[in-house]
């Protein structure tokens, strides 16, 4: 194994890490918190707090979100990651993908969609505006307990959640530290739906990779299956949609994969192989999103050098 191999195995591990940011200011559509902590141990099952909180606008809403970039002043390629829908964000999961690409050169936002927050050793770290998808979906449906009804609402505030994405890809954009013609976008869970909604936008990207788009919500909300296939058939830039076969719930790739497969390269889907089965569906969902880059990372990288080029490093 190379020395490069072995540098990323261990962040994978989440045994090292990148060396800390210099807190500097973005402009006046977003900030930058200058307080970078040193004080979360990787022993604890936590990164050292190498990244930045950073600030910026979703319509009237003012949104947080967690940077990780590399030293010197760029410009840097650059990677949207989407969290899931969990209401608190770990560090404990996210930082390994923000190292993981930081070791490779991007730079790497994650955007705290409305009414998340995010923690780090169980510490609150920054949080953003606004109401909680799950929240908003009860307020509106009520005691109204048709399923129609109540989905039609779900996938109209994903919608909603993809106006956050769409501003925080506009942040990134406009940094003087980006590479904005390498950009590109990931995302598991909600987030791979996020991901999915974002495509057929394009937003700048070159390429995106969704994780498990919805697969847990798979059997409940089946209107999501039409509204992901329409975003895949309409995207404005290449797709790899990844998933392991102990997820939630495999539709994505059984019912998804044939669009990517009709559109042709380097469009394109993947399911893995069981990761870490004796964990459950939840290490093939969010766990071989974040920590299964050793499995997945050579071939997101001929994916990516396939759909945009040597701009982009590659990642093994």
């Amino acid at each position: 194994m190379s020395g490069k191999s072995i540098l990323c195995f261990l962040i994978a591990l989440g045994t090292v890490g990148s060396a800390l940011l210099s807190p500097c200011a973005f402009g006046q559509k977003g900030s930058v918190s200058t307080n970078v902590d040193r004080g979360i141990s990787p022993a604890k099952g936590e990164w050292n707090r190498n990244f930045q909180v950073v600030t910026f606008p979703s319509g009237k809403l003012k949104l947080s979100g967690i940077l990780w970039k590399p030293q010197g002043t760029g410009p840097f390629p650059a990677i949207i990651y989407n969290h899931g829908s969990e209401k608190t964000v770990a560090n404990k999961a996210f930082a390994a993908i923000g190292n993981f690409y930081l070791s490779h050169g991007y730079a790497v936002l994650v955007p705290i969609r409305r009414g998340h927050s995010y923690q780090a050793n169980l510490q609150p770290v920054c949080s953003s505006e606004g109401t909680l998808f799950d929240d908003r979906v009860n307020q509106e449906t009520g005691f109204n307990f048709d399923p129609s009804k109540r989905n039609k609402i779900w996938i109209h505030e994903q919608e909603v959640d993809n106006e956050d994405v769409e501003a925080a890809a506009a942040w990134l954009r406009g940094q003087p530290f980006v590479n904005s013609k390498a950009m590109i976008m990931s995302g598991i869970s909600f987030g791979g739906i996020q991901t999915c909604l974002a495509s057929e936008k394009g937003l700048g990207m070159r390429a995106f990779i969704p994780f498990a788009p919805g697969a847990m919500s798979w059997k409940w909300v089946p209107e999501v299956h039409a509204r992901l296939k329409q975003a895949l058939e309409d995207a404005k830039a290449p797709v790899f949609l990844i998933q392991a076969e102990n997820d939630y719930d495999t539709g994505p790739s059984e019912y998804l994969g044939p669009v990517l497969d009709r559109k042709g390269p380097p469009n394109r889907h993947k399911l893995y192989p069981a990761f870490h089965p004796e964990q459950g569906p939840a290490a093939g969902h969010g766990g071989f999103a974040t920590h299964g880059m050793e499995i997945w990372s050579a071939d997101v990288s001929a994916f990516l050098q396939e759909a945009v080029g040597p701009v982009l490093p590659k990642l093994n």
